[in-house]
């Protein structure tokens, strides 16, 4: 579902990379779409959802400056401060009782889960980067 559905259409939309990362090419920020596999998932099934970050570089560095231990990159699924903007899907999105998570069991067909990801990506992940950043 990943390699064959989702991953063109997000590079459609302008994100570059593959598997549970990807990057949109901005010159002050970070911006990463985190997949997050539950911790429960296995081959017969695999639940995630999204973390979304826009971080800006220099601000990153300064982090980094202070705390020798992180990453050259942020990580998308891991939180680090208040000074980077990271959210899951669920916080951009009206409100619901849950936080989106989503399923793929395997032997199953995964096409509506991947049409519901990427309309939530388009409708709720794309503009609060854009809130964030300015239109890219």
């Amino acid at each position: 579902m990943m390699r064959d559905r989702v991953a063109p259409a997000l590079r459609e939309l302008g994100f570059q990379g593959s598997g549970q990362a990807f990057t949109l090419p901005a010159p002050d920020h970070f911006v990463i779409l985190g997949f997050q596999k539950s911790a429960n998932s296995d081959r017969s099934e695999v639940s995630f959802t999204i973390n979304v970050s826009a971080v800006s570089k220099a601000a990153w560095r300064r982090m980094c400056d202070e705390r020798t231990y992180l990453p050259e990159t942020p990580s998308p699924n891991t939180y680090y401060c208040d000074d980077a903007w990271q959210q899951r899907i669920g916080a951009l999105m009206p409100r619901s009782d849950r936080e989106p998570w989503w399923t793929v069991r395997a032997g199953e067909s995964a096409e509506s889960v991947a049409d519901e990801v990427l309309n939530v990506v388009r409708d709720y992940a794309v503009p609060a980067i854009e809130d964030q950043l300015g239109p890219y």
